[in-house]
Formats: C-alpha cells, sequence, structure tokens
C-alpha cells in the first residue's frame, strides 16, 4: 500500500525537478517523478501530489497562462514594429477567452515542413478547426 508523505509537498517536489523540467533529455512525467523520488528518498508520492509539482514548476519556468496572455498584445506590437504589413488583432469572448487560436508544429517524417493549424470554439464550446496547411 502507498502512502504519501505529508511533509513532501508539491512546492518542495517542484523544487527537485525543476532542472529535469529545463533539460530537454528528460520527458518529465507523474511516473518518472514519483520513480525518483523514490529512488532518491525513498519516499512514496502520490500521482496528483506529483502532478501539482510538475504544473507548478513549468509555472516557475514559463510562466501561467494568465501572465503569457497579459505580454500578448506587447508581442504582437513588436511582431508589428519589426516586421512591417504584419496583421494582428485580438477577440474575445464574453469570457476574455481568445475567439481564434493559430498553432503549429513541425513534421518530422521524409516529407518535411511545418503543420498550422487555426481553431476556434462552437457555440456548444467544442473545438471546431477553421483552416489547416502544411508549409516547406
Amino acid at each position: 500500500m502507498k502512502v504519501d508523505q505529508r511533509h513532501a509537498t508539491s512546492k518542495l517536489i517542484s523544487g527537485y525537478i525543476i532542472d529535469n523540467l529545463r533539460d530537454p533529455r528528460f520527458e518529465v512525467t507523474p511516473a518518472f517523478v514519483m520513480a525518483e523520488m523514490q529512488k532518491l528518498h525513498g519516499l512514496d508520492i502520490g500521482y496528483h501530489k506529483v502532478w501539482r509539482a510538475i504544473q507548478r514548476a513549468s509555472a516557475l519556468i514559463r510562466g501561467t497562462p494568465e501572465e503569457n496572455y497579459e505580454l500578448l498584445s506587447s508581442y504582437l506590437y513588436m511582431m508589428k514594429s519589426k516586421n512591417l504589413g504584419t496583421y494582428t488583432n485580438i477577440k474575445t469572448d464574453d469570457n476574455n477567452r481568445p475567439v481564434i487560436v493559430v498553432d503549429a508544429t513541425f513534421l518530422k517524417s521524409n516529407y518535411c515542413g511545418v503543420l498550422m493549424i487555426s481553431v476556434t470554439k462552437d457555440a456548444d464550446n467544442q473545438i471546431f478547426p477553421l483552416v489547416f496547411g502544411i508549409a516547406s
């Protein structure tokens, strides 16, 4: 039976794993952290506590979504000033959420390129793809 350690808080655990999160060689999953804490310190830590520790450490490194959203307007301003002709616009719904989201990922097969997608939420609050494309 696994006993959760009361004094090993998610804040304490996040301090141990923050360097692993910064290192791209490690895939920091709850199972990885649980095994590391058992191996290094002999502690049986519960899944949810480890998950909260990973979230806390990620926020320390990358910032929270709220903090990053606050930087969006200054980022778009810099894009427009450095790349003449760039058009940017931010629209939000009643809950102050972005209406359209654009994302991209690199394709790592024989057909290298970038897959780009734009999505929004429909009336049922479900993700709805608007457009996608592949660029080389």
